[in-house]
C-alpha cells in the first residue's frame, strides 16, 4: 500500500513538473516571438510610440497595437512605466495606453482558442522550426529576426500542446481530482477562491497569457467548471498588474502613478465582473452557443472560446467606462502617491523585471536622457560664460556653488546613463538598434569630453581672476560673439538629440561650426597687431587664447556628435 502511494505521489509530481515545463516552453516561445517582432519593426514602433496617445481613444488603440506586436501586456505596461519615469508620457497618455494594452492582450486568447483548439498546430511545429532555422543564416538582420519569430511561434504551440496533454493526465490522479473538487463546487465562495488562485499564479509567472492557456487546459480537461475557469481569468487579469508595479518600485512618483492606475483599472474590472457574475456568465454562454452551437457548460471544448469572449468583453466594458474618467483616475493616483522632488529624480533605473526584453523601447529612454544631459551641459557652459564677465551685482560664492552642484549632477547623470545603456542586451537589438546603441555610447564619450573642456575653461577664468588680469571691452565683445555661436551649437545639438536620428539634417550645424571657425580665425589673426598697438593687455593674451581655443574645441566636439548621429541615421536599414 505504501509503495502504491509513493508511486501515485511520484506520478502526480512528474505530471505537475511536466505542466510547469510546458508553461516554460510556451513562455520561451512567446519571448522569442516578442523580441523578434521588436527587431523587425524596431524603427516603426519607435516612430509609432513617439506620436501616439494624442487623445484617449488614440491612446487606447495605440496600446492595443503595441501589445499585439509585443505579444505581452506586461511588457507594454513595464515600458509605459519606464517612459512615464523619463517624462516621455503624461499620465493621461500612459493610462490610455494601459487600457489599450489590456484589450490587446485578449487577442492572444482568441488566437489560441480559435487556432490552437481547432486543430493541432504542433504537428506543423517541426517544419516551422526547420524554416526558422534556415532563415537564421540569412544576411539580412530582418530575415534572421523572422527566423526567430517562426521558431518562437512553433515553440509556443508546442508548449500549448504539451500543456493540454499533461493537464489531461491530471484527470487520472484521484488525489489531485479530490483536492481540486474540494473547491470546485462551493458556489460563489468557490468563484472567489479561483479568482484568488488566478491572481496568485499570474503574479508568480508574470504572464497572464501563460496562465490563460493553463486555465483553458484545466477547463477542457474537465478538472474545473466553466464558472470557476471564468473566475480564474478574472483573477489573472489583476495578477498581470504586479509586473508593472514591481517595475515602478525603483521609479519616481510618475512611474508609480502609472503602475497604480493599471492596478486600479484591473481591480475595478474584477469588482464589476464579480458583482454581475451570474448575468455576465449567462450572456457569454448565450453568445458562445449562438456562435459555436455548443454550450460551454455541456461541451468543455467550447470553454476557451467562452473565456476569450469574457476576457475581451470585460476589458472593453471597463475601458468604455474609464476612458470618460481619466481626470478622475489622475486625481485618485495623485492623492495616493503625492508628487515628490528629490535629487535622485534624474537618476535612471532599469525598467525590465519581466523576462521579455523591451530593449528597442529602452533605447527611447536612453535617447531622452542623453538629450537631457546635453541640456545640463549647455547650462553649465552658459554659467561658466557668465563668470567671464565681471559684475558687481553677481554673487560669486553662489555662482561657484551652483557650478559645483551642476558638475556633480552631470557626472552622476552621465554615469547613470552609461550604466543603464549597458543593461540593454546588445544581441537582442535590431541592426538599426545596434547602430543607435553604438552611437549613444560615442555621444556620451563626446559629451564627457565637452564637460572636461568646460572645466578647463573655468580653471582658466579662475586663474585669470587670481592673477588680476583684465580683458579690454573689445576682447569681451569678441569672446561673447564666439560664445554665443557655441550656445547656438548647443541648441542645435539638443534639437538633433531629441529628434529622429534618421531624419536629421546637419546643415544648420555645419553653418554654425563655420561661423565659429571664422570668428576664431578673425580674432587670432588680429592678435599680433593689437598687441603691438597696445590695444590688448599682453598678460591677457595667454588666457584669451585658451578661452578661444576652448570655445572652438567645444564647437568641434558638438559637430562630431552631430555627424555621428547623422551617420547613424544614414546607415540605418529601413525595410
Amino acid at each position: 500500500m505504501q509503495v502504491e502511494n509513493s508511486i501515485a505521489f511520484y506520478a502526480v509530481v512528474v505530471t505537475i513538473l511536466s505542466i510547469v515545463g510546458a508553461i516554460c516552453l510556451f513562455l520561451f516561445g512567446m519571448k522569442l516571438m516578442s523580441e523578434a517582432l521588436q527587431k523587425v519593426a524596431g524603427q516603426n514602433l519607435r516612430n509609432f510610440i513617439s506620436q501616439l496617445a494624442q487623445n484617449p481613444l488614440r491612446g487606447v488603440l495605440s496600446g492595443l497595437v503595441i501589445t499585439a506586436a509585443l505579444q505581452s501586456s506586461s511588457a507594454t505596461t513595464v515600458m509605459v512605466v519606464g517612459l512615464c519615469s523619463a517624462n516621455l508620457l503624461t499620465f493621461p497618455q500612459a493610462f490610455s495606453l494601459i487600457m489599450g494594452a489590456n484589450i490587446g492582450t485578449t487577442l492572444k486568447a482568441w488566437v489560441i482558442s480559435l487556432i490552437g483548439y481547432s486543430f493541432d498546430l504542433s504537428q506543423f511545429a517541426l517544419p516551422i522550426i526547420a524554416l526558422g532555422f534556415i532563415l537564421l543564416f540569412a544576411k539580412k538582420s530582418t530575415t534572421r529576426a523572422w527566423g526567430e519569430f517562426f521558431i518562437g511561434f512553433a515553440l509556443l504551440f508546442m508548449g500549448l500542446n504539451f500543456l493540454m496533454s499533461q493537464s489531461q493526465n491530471l484527470t487520472t490522479h484521484p488525489e489531485f481530482i479530490h483536492w481540486i473538487q474540494t473547491y470546485n463546487q462551493e458556489g460563489f465562495s468557490s468563484v472567489l477562491i479561483f479568482v484568488l488562485t488566478g491572481f496568485l499564479l499570474t503574479a508568480i509567472l508574470q504572464s497572464s497569457s501563460a496562465m490563460l492557456v493553463f486555465t483553458f487546459a484545466l477547463a477542457t480537461s474537465g478538472l474545473i467548471t466553466y464558472e470557476n475557469a471564468a473566475a480564474m481569468v478574472i483573477g489573472e487579469n489583476v495578477g498581470t498588474t504586479i509586473t508593472a508595479n514591481i517595475a515602478a518600485i525603483v521609479g519616481n512618483y510618475k512611474a508609480k502613478r502609472a503602475a497604480l492606475s493599471h492596478f486600479i483599472f484591473n481591480v475595478s474590472l474584477m469588482l464589476l465582473a464579480l458583482i454581475f457574475f451570474p448575468f455576465i456568465i449567462q450572456i457569454i454562454t448565450i453568445f458562445t452557443e449562438w456562435i459555436s452551437s455548443k454550450n460551454p457548460n455541456i461541451f468543455p471544448q467550447s470553454i476557451p472560446f467562452a473565456l476569450s469572449a469574457l476576457h475581451t468583453l470585460m476589458n472593453l466594458l471597463t475601458t468604455a467606462i474609464w476612458i470618460n474618467f481619466i481626470p478622475q483616475m489622475s486625481s485618485i493616483v495623485n492623492a495616493i502617491i503625492p508628487q515628490k522632488y528629490s535629487a535622485k529624480n534624474y537618476q535612471i533605473k532599469y525598467f525590465n523585471p519581466f523576462f521579455i526584453s523591451t530593449s528597442e523601447f529602452n533605447l527611447l529612454h536612453v535617447k531622452h536622457e542623453i538629450a537631457t544631459l546635453a541640456s545640463e551641459v549647455t547650462e553649465l557652459f552658459r554659467l561658466i560664460v557668465s563668470t567671464a564677465i565681471p559684475s558687481e551685482i553677481t554673487n560669486d560664492e553662489q555662482k561657484n556653488s551652483n557650478l559645483k552642484n551642476l558638475f556633480q549632477t552631470i557626472q552622476v547623470h552621465h554615469h547613470e546613463i552609461s550604466a543603464y545603456l549597458q543593461t540593454i542586451p546588445f544581441d537582442e537589438l535590431s541592426r538599426e538598434g545596434q547602430l543607435r546603441y553604438r552611437t549613444m555610447f560615442i555621444t556620451l564619450e563626446r559629451i564627457q569630453d565637452i564637460v572636461k573642456v568646460n572645466r578647463k575653461m573655468l580653471l582658466t577664468l579662475q586663474e585669470k581672476g587670481k592673477e588680476k588680469v583684465w580683458f579690454s571691452p573689445k576682447q569681451y565683445r569678441d569672446l561673447m560673439s564666439l560664445f554665443d555661436e557655441v550656445l547656438m551649437a548647443f541648441g542645435q545639438l539638443f534639437q538633433n538629440l531629441s529628434g529622429e536620428y534618421h531624419k536629421m539634417d546637419i546643415t544648420d550645424s555645419l553653418q554654425i561650426e563655420e561661423r565659429i571657425n571664422k570668428i576664431r580665425n578673425k580674432i587670432k589673426n588680429k592678435l599680433p597687431e593689437k598687441i603691438e598697438q597696445g590695444k590688448i593687455n599682453p598678460l591677457s593674451v595667454e588666457y584669451y587664447k585658451l578661452l578661444i581655443d576652448a570655445a572652438e574645441n567645444i564647437g568641434d566636439l558638438i559637430m562630431e556628435i552631430n555627424q555621428t548621429i547623422a551617420e547613424c541615421g544614414r546607415n540605418a536599414p529601413h525595410y
